[in-house]
């Protein structure tokens, strides 16, 4: 209080005002603001005990978990099929990318890109064979389109083991339940399939981070 009263003088407040107009100078007024304050501050830190923070975690190793997701990616495309010796061209609308990240290191391990806006557990199954497989650049034909000095997956880096499913995380759609799928990861692979909680992709924040990319950049 007394501290209060000083600051009051060292700001040269004017005594016709409160807190002089009244006999104790204000006193109970400032002792029911400091008993609100600690009453604030102890509720504050009860609520702060009664959190349980989670355990740190071990750093990840290569491998140990891997994102997939996939995004239904507009454009303006055609197939051209071959019938009967005759070229009939198909406008593409949509298509599907599929990629495969490994949280630990941040690196695309694969993708695939299915030709629909429906795709099935074949493409599920493509995506994993080509992150599994050694990769083999394409015959890139059109203008201007070339690889940087150096591109590929980890499947084709030299005196590298074979790559090793640990934990994929899938969100809940139908096709990442399929036989197959279960087939290729846990009986061949030995690897464990977490779904998350649908429409909750915070959980796959690694593979959604690379869609962002592609939208933004590409």
């Amino acid at each position: 209080f007394g501290m209060y009263k000083q600051c009051l003088v060292d700001a040269h407040w004017p005594h016709d005002r409160y807190p002089y107009t009244t006999n104790k100078y204000g006193y109970e007024s400032l002792r029911r603001h400091i008993h609100k304050k600690l009453a604030n501050a102890l509720q504050a830190r009860e609520r702060t005990a009664r959190m349980k923070f989670p355990a740190s975690q071990p750093p990840l190793q290569v491998m140990d978990r891997v994102e997939i997701d996939e995004q239904v990616i507009d454009f303006q495309g055609r197939l051209t099929l071959c019938l009967n010796d005759e070229l009939i061209p198909l406008r593409l609308a949509r298509a599907t990318l599929l990629i495969a990240v490994d949280v630990a290191s941040s690196c695309y391990l694969g993708y695939h890109l299915s030709l629909t806006d429906h795709p099935s557990a074949l493409d599920l199954q493509t995506l994993l064979d080509n992150c599994l497989q050694s990769w083999q650049p394409m015959t890139l034909t059109s203008p201007l389109f070339t690889y940087d000095p150096g591109a590929t997956f980890p499947s084709s880096l030299p005196d590298l083991s074979p790559l090793v499913f640990e934990r994929i995380a899938l969100d809940n759609a139908w096709m990442h339940h399929a036989k197959a799928i279960e087939q290729l990861v846990v009986v061949d692979q030995g690897a464990t399939l977490e779904f998350g909680h649908p429409k909750h992709p915070v959980a796959r924040s690694e593979v959604e981070r690379a869609f962002d990319y592609i939208n933004r950049h590409h």
